[in-house]
Order: structure tokens, then sequence, then C-alpha cells
């Protein structure tokens, strides 16, 4: 897997770029169960895998796309060479042609009419493509600042994102204070941009801090990673199940051959979790 560093004018619009070749062994499949993340959209040269989303989506396709999700995606693999693109708020608001909540938990064919409908020919240049990976991921870029200029909401989108990464805040009122917006502003904005109220995106941005914590440290212990913003661990497991339809030892039993290789990536997008003394610690604009 090789992860592509963004141009300084896009990097608000992608969380990533990259590719990725998978070989398993002869009559073999990958398979792996993905994070809630951002909308991402993912162009398969060849051997299309099948995406699978919890409200019972399913596609198969060189080009599946994503909206913002509070649910793991399933999918299965054989031998294929992927690009990925994480696509951010911002990323939102200048290349999809739709609302974020009406897109969210919900996997698309970009490949027919869709609001990601746009990116297709980038996916066929892709999947013709005998270039190398350098010359491919600047067919991407350019593709990119091609398609769409910047939104006007950008700022406004940018200075949400980056409130949302500070382990410290936890309520709604708080958030909208910090973007100088009223709390129906910014819930309008992030139903637009983000998929989901602000209430849904805290509790979300705190269970991906703490399972990209116990990630990272090799999937040990779910107490030394967990949020402290968790009254207790009972608290923490139900809300894992709300999030990911299984409980913690579940998922800490699964292979995952594909996230794994994202751990420092998302520890980058994600931020880290509130340590344990958190109750102690003045809020900081950290993040």
């Amino acid at each position: 897997m090789r992860f592509f560093a963004l141009p300084d004018d896009l990097v608000h619009c992608f969380s990533t770029i990259y590719r990725v070749t998978v070989q398993p062994l002869p009559g073999q499949m990958v398979s792996d169960c993905l994070l809630p993340e951002w909308g991402n959209l993912r162009m398969v040269v060849k051997n299309p895998p099948t995406f699978t989303v919890s409200s019972g989506g399913e596609v198969t396709s060189h080009f599946a796309a994503t909206g913002p999700r509070s649910h793991p995606v399933n999918f299965e693999v054989g031998p294929c060479t992927l690009w990925g693109i994480g696509l951010l708020p911002v990323g939102w608001a200048r290349y999809v042609q739709a609302q974020a909540k009406d897109c969210a938990d919900r996997v698309f064919d970009g490949m027919k009419p869709s609001p990601f409908f746009g990116f297709a020919p980038l996916c066929e240049e892709l999947c013709a493509s005998k270039a190398s990976e350098e010359e491919d991921f600047e067919r991407i870029v350019e593709f990119a600042r091609a398609l769409a200029p910047p939104p006007r909401d950008e700022g406004r989108i940018m200075a949400i994102h980056s409130a949302m990464a500070d382990p410290y805040l936890i309520e709604v009122p708080e958030l909208a204070d910090r973007v100088s917006m009223t709390v129906r502003t910014l819930e309008r904005m992030c139903a637009r941009y983000f998929g989901f109220p602000p209430r849904l995106m805290l509790r979300r941005q705190r269970l991906i801090r703490s399972l990209t914590a116990f990630l990272a440290s090799g999937a040990q212990n779910w107490s030394k990673t967990m949020d402290a913003h968790y009254h207790d661990q009972a608290h923490f497991v139900r809300e894992f199940r709300s999030f990911m339809g299984m409980n913690p030892t579940q998922y800490a039993e699964m292979d995952h051959p594909i996230l794994d290789a994202f751990v420092a990536e998302r520890k980058r997008i994600w931020g880290l979790p509130a340590p344990a003394s958190a109750e102690q610690v003045e809020p900081t604009d950290a993040g």
C-alpha cells in the first residue's frame, strides 16, 4: 500500500489518496470491516470487489463510492489494484452534487448516474492506464483540480471539521460557540456537508479516536485506549454496539488486513482520544 502526499491546494478536500495491490493466495479472498468515516471513492483497476453497508446496500463495481458513514462497511476482494480517495467535508462540498445527509450510510455504483458520477471518467482512465503510479496520481490531481472550483463555504466547513478534532469538546453548544455559529446554523451545515447531526458526529469522533488508538496499540487493551469521556466501560460498549453493530470483543477477534495499514493515517485524521486524566485538564484548542 502506498499513500501519496497531497498538494497544498487539495489537502482540505481529501484525507488520503492511496494505491493498494491485493494479492491473496490462489483461490482465496481478502475481507475486512472498515470503520465509519467520511465519504470515500474506490476505483478498482480489475476484479472489482463487493462492498456492503449495514443498511443492506451492496455494490460490485470498478467504482464504488460511499457517503459519510456512522456504521462500518464490509468488503471482500480477490487479486486487484485499487485506488482510494478519502473525501473530506470540504471535498464533499466541492465535488458531490447532493446533501451529505442524503448519502449517509449508503454505497453507490459510481459508474452509474449518482451524485458521484462526475468521477466516472477518472475511473475509466485509471482502469485503462499503463502509466506509472506517479503518473496516475498526477492524473487524479489534475482531474480533481479541473472538476470543480473550491466551495464558497470552505472556511466555515474547515472550522467545524477542525473543532471536532479536539478531544475535550463533547457538547454541541460548545462546538457552535467555537465556530461562531448558532446551533441551528451548525445543524444545517452538518446535514449538508458532514452527513449527520452535530451530536452524532461528536459521538462518532470519540469512538473512532478510541478505535484508532486501540488498533495502534496492537489491539491489546480497550480500557487503556478508551476515551476518558465515556462514563464507564458499559457506556463505551453501548456506544460501540450503536455504531459498529457488534461488541468490542467481536471486533477485536476479526482480522483487519486492510485496515491495519491505515492506522497511522487514521490517527492523523481523527486525532487521539482524551487521556484518562482528561477531567482534570483544562480544555484547549488542540487538534
